[in-house]
């Protein structure tokens, strides 16, 4: 009967033809069926820097449309974000996994590129950083705190395809290597600029 009711109402019109759903599924899933070149290409020219365009407008701009993820490193060289062993200690395995990590809010992303790395400090580092309503936050001793920001940092703009979301940690991960779409160069008053704050534990 269910086989005969499928024929009947194929007949009437009521289910699309293979070309019709063909047609809907490559619109909805356009992403998806990409090449990720294609993709890269598509962002790169959709969302190129504006002439006189200030960075914290562009990225601003790029959060607001959705389609980016950012990640913010001392590391200037990049050319392809590597999954890493996250250093994570609180025993979640998602934010203790072999991945690239990424975050939907940009500012974060600039306090993250200021942080100095290991071995431009004399001593030890300890610091723990977050958002609280919507404005970056770092904590840390004195060395640190002195230490962050005196070299500019990158933001790596990074495509959503690909990455997994927790809610809970408001942060994204992907298992693959990902390529930045766009590479953004920040600097102390970049995060200044944000509202952001830092202060000795």
């Amino acid at each position: 009967v269910d086989v005969m009711k499928t024929f009947i109402d194929h007949k009437m019109g009521k289910l699309p033809t293979y070309q019709e759903a063909q047609e809907t599924a490559t619109s909805k899933y356009k992403d998806l069926l990409q090449p990720k070149t294609e993709i890269q290409e598509d962002l790169q020219s959709e969302y190129a820097r504006k002439e006189g365009e200030a960075t914290i407008e562009y990225l601003q701009r790029l959060e607001q449309s959705g389609k980016f993820l950012f990640h913010g490193s001392s590391n200037r060289s990049i050319a392809e974000l590597e999954p890493r062993q996250a250093s994570d200690t609180s025993g979640d395995p998602f934010k203790n996994d072999i991945a690239v990590y990424a975050d939907a809010q940009s500012a974060y992303a600039i306090l993250r590129a200021l942080i100095p790395p290991k071995d431009k400090l004399l001593g030890e580092s300890r610091y723990a950083s977050g958002m609280r309503n919507g404005i970056p936050e770092l904590e840390g001793n004195k060395e640190i705190v002195e230490a962050f920001g005196k070299d500019n940092g990158d933001v790596y703009v990074l495509p959503r395809l690909g990455f997994e979301e927790s809610v809970k940690y408001r942060q994204w991960k992907s298992r693959n290597p990902v390529k930045p779409v766009f590479v953004v160069e920040v600097s102390r008053n970049d995060f200044d600029k944000v509202g952001g704050t830092v202060r000795v534990q």
